[in-house]
């Protein structure tokens, strides 16, 4: 599985009980940019223009993209993909190739059409108009570029699931500013706070970044508090790992590899707690479950709307099928809960 985390250059991720699954499930083999990648039962719409870079995150060697727009529908260098999106998505051919779920995904998806006059939203309602498509999520989108439009849209929609992953990259304003991220921990809180408002029960996957240059004892401890404030559901934690060239070489304070680790270890173990609480929340409910092929020797398992893990006896049939599951409790190695069929 290729994860943000690889992809921005912002160094490994970090595993623990609940992150040995990156960003999109156990699914692997995800290289295509630009378009649909086809993988198992999951489609991935990603959202990555190469022909306009504005800036470099102070941190990465990968180049951001503030301030542009990829529009599917007239920008030229996309062309290729918008024949695939028109095929496979919106004309119907990926649901009826056995596509049920498609994740969008990529660098600043929420700044999608701004050199057109569309935005993401726009994306987003025409998707919700595609027949046989029974799942869409929306991932690695900026918090201030998710609007309340957005937010509200999902929590009425059928199609699009109570599930987002968000990056955060620190808890802390000051570092936030070294970063020269858009927004502010006052911000992030606003948006995680109206998830909750109109989905309860909604997964939130959060990214953050530990040991960055200008990240002192003290500016970690408020991200700390700050993150374990929050109502999130899983940290995607990485370390981060000097990269030449970059302006974050500038800044004073370096962190040590034995303090990386550290502070890394606390917010996975922070992490493994939200998400655990978050799983126990749902034991006893019957929920519909998208199952999934699994791995030679390994149970069958798939995921709830609001992304919850869950592992059923194997049975080839049931394979890609969207089935009611009773969830029971944890797995033996606390990874997902163990389901019934209904």
């Amino acid at each position: 599985m290729v994860g943000l985390g690889q992809w921005c250059g912002r160094g490994k991720q970090q595993q623990g009980v609940f992150h040995n699954r990156a960003l999109f499930g156990n699914i692997v083999g995800v290289k295509a940019r630009g378009g649909l990648a086809l993988v198992g039962v999951l489609l991935f719409l990603i959202h990555d223009d190469k022909a306009k870079i504005l800036q470099r995150c102070k941190h990465c060697t990968a180049r951001t993209y503030d301030n542009i727009g990829v529009s599917l529908l007239d920008h030229p260098p996309l062309q290729k993909a918008l024949g695939i999106v028109e095929r496979r998505v919106l004309h119907g051919q990926a649901a009826a190739e056995g596509g049920k779920e498609i994740v969008l995904t990529g660098v600043n998806i929420g700044d999608f059409g701004k050199s057109t006059g569309e935005t993401f939203f726009d994306l987003v309602k025409a998707l919700d108009e595609v027949e046989g498509i029974e799942r869409y999520r929306i991932s690695s989108i900026e918090p201030n570029l998710l609007t309340d439009e957005i937010i509200e849209y999902v929590s009425r929609s059928r199609r699009f699931m109570p599930h987002f992953h968000i990056p955060l990259q620190s808890g802390s304003d000051e570092v936030l500013k070294l970063m020269r991220r858009r927004y502010d921990t006052a911000l992030f809180a606003s948006k995680i706070k109206k998830i909750k408002e109109v989905m309860p029960d909604s997964f939130i996957g959060v990214d953050v970044i530990v040991g960055t240059r200008g990240e002192t004892e003290e500016y970690f401890g408020q991200a700390y508090e700050f993150i374990k404030s929050l109502d999130v559901t899983q940290l995607h934690v990485f370390s981060y790992s000097e990269r030449p060239g970059t302006q974050a070489l500038k800044i004073d304070h370096v962190v040590a590899p034995e303090e990386k680790h550290r502070r890394s270890q606390q917010l996975l173990e922070l992490s493994d707690e939200k998400t655990r609480a978050f799983y126990a929340r749902h034991i006893g409910q019957t929920m519909p479950v998208l199952l999934e092929r699994p791995k030679p020797g390994l149970p069958m398992h798939g995921f709830t709307p609001n992304y919850i893990r869950v592992e059923v006896p194997h049975d080839a049939a049931l394979d890609n099928q969207l089935v009611s599951v009773r969830l029971g409790d944890f797995n033996a190695d606390g990874t997902a809960l163990l389901g019934a069929m209904e």
